[in-house]
C-alpha cells in the first residue's frame, strides 16, 4: 500500500468520524483516542521494535508506517 493509498484512508476515516486527530487503529482499524495510532486493546499486542518507533517517531509517522488494511 502506497502512503498515497494511506493518506486517502486516513482523509476518508477522519471525514467519516468528524475528528481531525484520530487513526484507525494500526493493527484492529477501529478509531483510536486522539492523537494516537493504536488502541488501547491493541496496544498490547505491538511489538517491542513497534514500541520503540512509537516513541521515536510519534503518532502519525508510526500509522503510516505500520498501517497496512
Amino acid at each position: 500500500m502506497t502512503r498515497n493509498d494511506k493518506e486517502k484512508i486516513l482523509a476518508h476515516f477522519r471525514r467519516q468520524f468528524n475528528a481531525p486527530d484520530i487513526f484507525p487503529c494500526v493493527l484492529c482499524g477501529e478509531p483510536t483516542e486522539e492523537h494516537q495510532s493504536c488502541c488501547s486493546t491493541c496496544m498490547y499486542d505491538l511489538t517491542p521494535k513497534m514500541i520503540e518507533d512509537y516513541q521515536r517517531i510519534g503518532p502519525e509517522k508510526f500509522w503510516f508506517k505500520y498501517y497496512e488494511k
